[in-house]
């Protein structure tokens, strides 16, 4: 399996920026459209370009598996229109206080811990 090397606006937490499973990468739209080729070319995955709930940090504000995508409270049915529209995955905005989803939440297709 090739290693590639990558940032995210001059950042290598790259995992704040961006979310990706078997099927999708979500990244900010700000990261050049060269950058998302190389994302679908090295990952074999359609790259989505939309914030969550406005912010360029998509990793941190939601999570997901080739199954389905969960979101920040935050997200716009925009952006869910927009994940949507790229895969046939679940996508579900969750209705809780709770935000960074990406930090509580450890999600593979066979299950998920998760914050209490």
């Amino acid at each position: 399996m090739p290693l590639f090397l990558f940032d995210v606006f001059g950042n290598a937490c790259i995992g704040v920026y961006s979310l990706v499973n078997d099927r999708i990468a979500i990244v900010p739209p700000q990261v050049p459209e060269s950058k998302r080729h190389k994302v679908e070319e090295w990952l074999k995955v359609k790259v989505v370009a939309t914030t969550v709930g406005k912010s360029v940090v998509t990793g941190a504000l939601a999570c997901s598996n080739s199954n389905g995508v969960i979101l920040s409270p935050f997200a716009t049915e925009e952006e869910v229109e927009a994940i949507k529209s790229t895969s046939d995955l679940n996508v579900i905005v969750m209705d809780t206080k709770k935000t960074a989803y990406g930090n509580l939440v450890l999600a593979n297709d066979h299950g998920a811990v998760a914050d209490p």
